[in-house]
Formats: structure tokens, C-alpha cells, sequence
């Protein structure tokens, strides 16, 4: 950007009406995308979304509950076009850290989660 160059919001979505903190998101590709977040209860969620050529019209796909305890820290990363992990601090009673990987269709949909390992307790 140059001085005077102006942004200009083109489009907007509010993902979670209740709470969202601890934001991670990725580019699937050039029209989808995904976000990692701590939700209502410290809970951990993520969610698939879609948005058009223009980048307007941003419409939620699929969402899914990975973590019911309390999800914080978290950091999300792109493993392939239906692939990505999940790493975050589960606080119970002590903290531990996890790493998830999940699976989405080729519609962006249907996210399943693969894999849980906790690597620090």
C-alpha cells in the first residue's frame, strides 16, 4: 500500500453471535476458507466457509465442535485442499497441549476429525 491508499471493508460475517476469541484462519483456496476459534464455554470450534470471485457473499458451510473442555492458544495450519491440524492448549485441570487433524469433502463440508494426540501434559 501507498500513503493514501484507502481499504475498503467489501463484505462481512458474524460466524459466532455468542463469543469467539483465540482466532486462527486459513485459505483453502481462492474462494474457501476456515476458522479455528475459542467459542461459547472456552469450547474449541471450527468452521468452513465460502466466498464468491468478487470476495462478497461469505456463507458459512460446515462447523464442528473439536474440543467440549476449554480450547485456547490455538493455532491452525493448511496440510492440503482436505486436510489441516488443529494445535491448541486444552486447559482441564493443567494445561495440555493437543494437535488434531481434520478432513473436509471436496464441498468444503462435512469436517471430521482424524486424529488427537496430546504431546504436553
Amino acid at each position: 500500500m501507498t500513503t493514501g491508499d484507502n481499504i475498503t471493508e467489501i463484505d462481512s460475517l458474524e460466524f459466532d453471535a455468542d463469543e469467539a476469541g483465540i482466532i486462527s484462519m486459513i485459505l483453502i483456496d481462492s474462494t474457501h476458507f476456515a476458522i479455528a476459534y475459542r467459542g461459547p464455554d472456552n469450547d474449541g470450534f471450527v468452521k468452513t466457509f465460502s466466498i464468491d470471485g468478487n470476495c462478497d457473499n461469505i456463507t458459512e458451510i460446515d462447523s464442528l465442535e473439536f474440543d467440549t473442555t476449554y480450547a485456547s492458544y490455538i493455532s491452525m495450519i493448511l496440510i492440503d485442499s482436505t486436510h489441516f491440524a488443529i494445535a491448541y492448549v486444552k486447559i482441564d485441570v493443567v494445561f495440555k497441549g493437543y494437535v488434531k487433524t481434520f478432513s473436509i469433502d471436496g464441498s468444503y463440508d462435512n469436517i471430521t476429525e482424524i486424529e488427537s494426540l496430546e504431546f504436553d501434559s
